[in-house]
């Protein structure tokens, strides 16, 4: 038996049967108001069977939090039977379904937030050519943005979900209170270092009092970060290492990594996953980032408990049970005259057309 096929208790009653989790994804395919589509229901049927937990990407929690063309909300009471339906479709897969949970903030473009103007923690631009100058959020908001997180996790326990997790990465929202650059504020929500950190832990306090309440405490609560970030001045490894000691001591079931290579160095040169295990973190860290094969995934199982994937499973829709059987013929692009054919919703398909490098060969 392989290192992935051991089984792994997060908490008392939550136990995953083995260490490879679908990473959180967008299929930019939702239906018209945000609900999960028939294509990605028959996504998620055929590509879920083998992980041991699959994350469903990118619901965002309220109107403005949009980050996507045909993105996903849960905000919307029409989207209810649809994440119903996929919790079920996931379970059939024997595995377990988690949903993350994100607001967009300043990455948001007005034309997704029904020509809204984007908000953040304060008035500055994300250097990127499509970023529209945003509105900074009054406390009121900042507070029913909270409240918008907990009522989607609610949502998620009562539809039949199996955890939740916080989209603290990838330069939305929640990372942007915690970022130097996006965040110059100087009341309680910003300023030092520790009330960039306010909104992060006001957060994971308030949903975990929902599961709590709500669950017979089997429900998981995860939180996804990105390590560094470019601007200057902006999110650097010793503030995240700074900010993990705080986070490890809250009431979270697991880290969830968001990297493309796991085995990238840091800004100042050192290994991420090495800086981060050098913390001796007692929450479950999840790794991820460039992983194809067996062997990808023993190395990084020597340095972390789970492993998360998304380009491998979907360019090869057995990837976990051939892992898991040690079968080693994994295919590492799909033909281009196979696309249309394969199971996949036309948002991921257009995105193996516009990188065919990475998805892609010709017959």
């Amino acid at each position: 038996m392989g290192k992935a096929n051991h089984s792994i208790q997060l908490k008392e009653n939550f136990v995953l049967k083995n260490r490879l989790m679908m990473a959180p994804m967008t299929t930019s395919s939702a239906e018209s108001n945000g609900a999960i589509s028939k294509e990605d229901l028959d996504f998620f049927e055929y590509y879920s069977k083998g992980f041991s937990a699959v994350i469903v990407g990118s619901q965002s929690v309220s109107i403005l939090g949009t980050g996507f063309d045909k993105g996903w909300n849960i905000y919307d009471q029409e989207v209810d039977e649809s994440l119903q339906e996929l919790a079920e479709v996931i379970h059939k897969c024997d595995a377990k379904a988690i949903l993350q949970l994100y607001h967009a903030g300043r990455l948001a473009e007005p034309s997704f937030i029904r020509n809204h103007q984007p908000v953040a923690p304060s008035e500055v631009p994300i250097a990127r050519s499509f970023a529209s100058f945003p509105r900074q959020l009054s406390n009121l908001e900042i507070e029913q943005i909270i409240d918008d997180f907990c009522n989607a996790t609610l949502k998620a326990i009562k539809l039949g979900f199996d955890g939740v997790e916080i989209h603290g990465a990838n330069t939305y929202l929640v990372q942007q209170f915690f970022s130097p650059h996006s965040n110059r504020r100087t009341d309680k929500w910003g300023g030092t270092f520790e009330k960039r950190t306010r909104f992060i832990r006001e957060l994971i306090t308030h949903m975990n009092r929902v599961i709590e309440k709500y669950t017979n405490k089997n429900f998981i609560l995860g939180f996804r970060f990105s390590p560094e970030e470019y601007e200057t001045p902006g999110i650097r490894m010793n503030d995240t290492l700074k900010l993990l000691k705080i986070l490890d001591e809250m009431p979270l079931d697991y880290f969830h990594l968001s990297l493309s290579d796991y085995n990238k160095e840091s800004l100042d040169g050192v290994p991420i996953i090495k800086s981060i295990n050098s913390l001796k973190l007692s929450t479950t860290l999840i790794g991820c980032g460039g992983v194809r094969n067996k062997s990808n995934v023993d190395q990084l199982l020597d340095s972390v408990p789970l492993v998360s994937v998304a380009n491998a499973s979907i360019i090869d829709s057995e990837w976990p049970l051939k892992i898991l059987n040690n079968n080693d013929k994994i295919k590492e692009k799909n033909l281009i005259s196979e696309l249309d054919s394969l199971r996949l919703p036309s948002g991921i398909k257009k995105m193996m057309l516009d990188y065919p490098n990475l998805y892609l060969v010709n017959d």
